[in-house]
């Protein structure tokens, strides 16, 4: 559960799952990112970038997901 400064809405409350810190591919600033999955989004679920000074509270809750759920893409990782 992450608790985050938005421009628009204040402070906003979402249940996330982690997926990457990175540089993401459209962004044009070159900040460096920790990259969720929003499962609670507005228009639906969506990947949520959030630079580390926007993140005011992230709890670990003890639900499990599975990353498969959000990843649709090749990715470079190596089977185990």
């Amino acid at each position: 559960m992450i608790t985050f400064s938005s421009k628009e809405k204040g402070f906003l409350r979402r249940k996330c799952a982690p997926m990457d810190f990175a540089i993401g591919k459209r962004e044009k600033t070159g900040i460096t990112k920790y990259w969720f999955w929003d499962y609670e989004g507005d228009k639906g679920p969506h990947p949520l970038g959030l630079a580390g000074n926007k993140i005011n509270e992230f709890v670990i809750l003890e639900e499990s997901f599975d990353p498969s759920e959000f990843i649709f893409w090749k990715t470079r990782g190596k089977s185990l």
